[in-house]
């Protein structure tokens, strides 16, 4: 029943990475593992006991895009945004460990990696859902600005078409985009009274959707200010892409430490829910199981007392078919 209790174990981590570890955990013979893992799970029980805040709240699995910046490719705003959270929350979690005074968990804070550097470009250059700031670049926000003032120049003057000069040679007077450029919608025998660029028609032909030629200048010019902010946009994302590769092992180091932080937490927090003991290892052939009940028993559980290895090396169970043999023996087994 060990798969169980390390589904259990595994239910109570809050992210993929510390999910893992309790999933691929194993029993080990060397008491010096043990220990460590034992001294593991009571570190954390303290630490909890005295701050039940403490965590990784905020943390992600950034895995896949350490590794994607690391071999050279494009992170997307979304990908910067939870490596933001990851490091907000590593901050978080090294400051509270940076000054304990239980070994294993300041040990873990030094691989705690809050790249504060990495932090603050990040901040700067996303908004909190992920939209590209103007500050995330000099040039940004001027190019942003020329899109802004060239779409307005624009929209007058194809309002101005609209309003007055056109006037019957228009189905409806309204402007509308079609293929990523406005046009107006002209009567189909009126074609002739608008010069321009036909960019669609109707279903029923009766309505073409031109782009009128005083227009195309300034349609091209809004189109060349979005070129030039798209482009200035994909040159931060590879510029930032860049930076996390830089910072790749840091990160790698990092993630790895909020994982075991989170798995001895999970280890502590089912300690509690099963209101366990710690285990003292004995390098003899004995076991002295006193009051010991089976971890996967809820409710008012009976406890046994086992010995064996002390006196003596056998030991008979026995008793009606009501289950209490097979739980004993598997308490003596999960033990």
């Amino acid at each position: 029943e060990f798969p169980a209790i390390r589904a259990r174990l595994a239910a109570a981590t809050a992210f993929p990475p510390s999910r893992r570890l309790a999933e691929a955990l194993e029993p080990a013979a060397d008491p010096v593992v043990v220990a460590r893992w034992l001294d593991e799970t009571d570190q954390a029980l303290g630490m909890l006991q005295e701050r039940p805040a403490t965590g990784i709240g905020g943390a992600h699995d950034i895995g896949p895009w350490i590794e994607r910046a690391v071999r050279g490719g494009r992170l997307d705003p979304g990908n910067f945004l939870e490596i933001a959270d990851t490091l907000d929350a590593t901050a978080r979690l090294a400051a509270v460990l940076a000054d304990d005074r239980r070994p294993l968990l300041r040990a873990l804070g030094h691989d705690l990696h809050a790249l504060p550097a990495l932090r603050s470009t990040l901040a700067r250059s996303f908004d909190p859902v992920g939209e590209m700031l103007d500050t995330a670049s000099p040039r940004l926000g001027g190019l942003r600005a020329a899109v802004r003032v060239s779409y307005d120049r624009l929209r007058r003057r194809l309002d101005s078409l609209v309003g007055a000069e056109l006037g019957s040679a228009l189905q409806d007077p309204i402007v509308t985009l079609r293929n990523g450029r406005y046009v107006v919608p002209v009567k189909a025998e009126a074609r002739s009274r608008v010069k321009g660029i036909v960019h669609d028609a109707s279903g029923s032909g009766q309505t073409l959707f031109i782009e009128p030629l005083v227009a195309v200048e300034l349609g091209n010019a809004w189109r060349e200010a979005q070129v030039a902010e798209q482009e200035e946009v994909a040159r931060i994302l590879d510029e930032l892409s860049a930076l996390v590769a830089i910072n790749g092992q840091a990160l790698r180091d990092t993630l790895e430490a909020l994982a075991a932080f989170d798995f001895w937490s999970a280890k502590a927090a089912l300690a509690t829910e099963m209101d366990a003991d710690r285990a003292r290892t004995s390098e003899r052939p004995e076991v002295v199981l006193l009051s010991a009940r089976h971890p996967g028993l809820t409710g008012r559980a009976i406890p046994i007392d086992i010995r064996l290895g002390d006196g003596y090396t056998a030991l008979v169970v026995t008793g009606p078919n009501t289950g209490g043999k097979t739980v004993t023996l598997r308490t003596l087994g999960l033990l």
